[in-house]
């Protein structure tokens, strides 16, 4: 799979480091909160995430084509509500996934704790990135598609300023 580096833009340092975003799903929200636990599967999804391995219980090795190498550990989890991660080795120190129902819909509100020196305007790519390939993938699941025959999008990293390199 092609590097991606991220197209210029003006760097605003972090103000209240902390980042967030809210995304609808039209999938069951119980579907959605399993994808977003499942670290293990999101390379089957998420286009920034090439392999994962796992370290111990509720911690995984993290190879990204976009920051590199991390460390996710799970935080806590409410199961079919909340889901929250440390993460070792970003400039994202953690983040935290809230999966509710909203009309049929699942409804995703992510909130990213960021060192102050994180450009937010970059964090709030790569979660609309990471948020947009959850989407598709779980509204194709929805739909009937078979996990095995997926194929993830490069696409949608062009879309959210990212070119392959």
């Amino acid at each position: 799979m092609a590097g991606f580096e991220q197209l210029p833009t003006a760097v605003q340092p972090c103000q209240s480091c902390e980042v967030e975003q809210t995304i609808q799903i039209t999938a069951p929200h119980t579907r959605v909160y399993n994808l977003l636990l499942n670290v293990a599967n999101m390379p089957q999804w998420d286009p920034t995430i090439s392999e994962v391995t796992h370290i111990r219980r509720n911690k995984y090795l993290v190879r990204t084509t976009t920051l590199g190498t991390l460390t996710f550990g799970l935080v806590g989890a409410i199961p079919y509500d909340r889901i929250s991660w440390q993460i070792d080795g970003s400039f994202m120190q953690g983040v935290t996934f809230r999966v509710g129902l909203a009309d049929k819909l699942a409804q995703v509100d992510v909130m990213a704790k960021v060192s102050p020196t994180t450009a937010a305007s970059q964090v709030e790519e790569i979660i609309g990135l990471q948020l947009a390939a959850l989407k598709q993938y779980a509204e194709y699941l929805a739909n009937g598609g078979n996990p095995e025959a997926y194929k993830k999008s490069t696409d949608l990293m062009q879309g959210v300023g990212w070119i392959a390199t």
